[in-house]
């Protein structure tokens, strides 16, 4: 009995110490786990940042190349509307003393601005103005109002094309093309139909006269203008350009008859272009 006593005492003692050393050592390997764990999480995570940091950057590239594609900053619309309103110059070289001088008009255009964003532009316009005409036996020319014989409303159609340079939000734009003068004459308030006419006895008439002067308009290429433009823009907001232009027309009818560049026309006009 006291043999069996003191094996169970030897035995308990050396369980004891077992349990003793055991403890420890199981701590520190289940902090070991832990300290692994964390180490895999952060790594984890620094690779879902990584991930991140890629996935917006090659974000941040993407717009800054769709940036770059927009001439300026901004995307041109495919077709904007524009509005035109200054003065137009009329060369006139007659030195008759009936004739007006080179008279200077008013002028207000709607029309529309195609393909900004290509290399070629296109632009559609027409142009009003009004000016004061006489008939001195071979062409009409510019009346001043009292020696004035017809009213004659005027519609210039502008077709041109070129191309528009970018600075930031300003637009340098350069184009020709052609103008076709549409005109009309009537007689002038004031004006009776049987009024003198230019010979200034009763073998003419005033109506006689606007007839003349009607049918002059649309002899030969009297009508037919070439042009060029040179166009200032910048951006006052998302939608409007403001500027100005200056455009020059050449009169093929009166330089094919020798008369040189009677008739050319400048004008000169501010320009507001609205895209959406």
């Amino acid at each position: 009995m006291a043999v069996a006593l003191h094996h169970m005492k030897k035995t308990l003692f050396f369980a004891l110490l077992v349990l003793f050393f055991s403890v420890p050592i199981c701590f520190s390997q289940e902090n070991a786990d832990e300290q692994e764990g964390e180490e895999i999480e952060i790594a984890n995570d620094e690779e879902s940042v990584d991930d991140t940091d890629e996935y917006y950057a090659e974000d941040d590239e993407e717009s800054e190349e769709d940036f770059e594609e927009e001439e300026g900053g901004r995307r041109l619309p495919f077709i904007s509307f524009i509005g035109t309103l200054g003065p137009i110059f009329t060369l006139n070289t007659d030195s008759s003393t009936s004739s007006a001088p080179s008279p200077v008009a008013f002028s207000g255009g709607l029309g529309a601005l195609f393909f900004e964003e290509k290399p070629i532009f296109a632009e559609l316009r027409v142009s009003f103005s009004m000016n004061y005409y006489l008939w001195d036996g071979k062409k009409a020319r510019p009346a001043e109002v009292e020696n004035r014989t017809a009213t004659v409303p005027s519609f210039m159609i502008d077709v041109t094309g070129g191309h528009m340079f970018h600075f930031g939000n300003n637009y340098l734009g350069v184009a020709a093309g052609i103008g076709l003068l549409l005109r009309f004459a009537v007689l002038s308030h004031g004006v009776g139909e049987d009024d003198y006419g230019y010979t200034g006895d009763s073998s003419s008439s005033a109506k006689d006269d606007v007839s003349s002067i009607n049918s002059w308009f649309y002899e030969g290429s009297n009508f037919f203008y070439p042009e060029a433009a040179i166009t200032y823009y910048r951006y006052v907001s998302d939608a409007m350009k403001f500027g100005g232009e200056l455009r020059g027309y050449f009169p093929v009818g009166s330089y094919s008859s020798g008369d040189g560049l009677d008739g050319m026309k400048v004008s000169l006009s501010v320009k507001v272009n609205f895209g959406f």
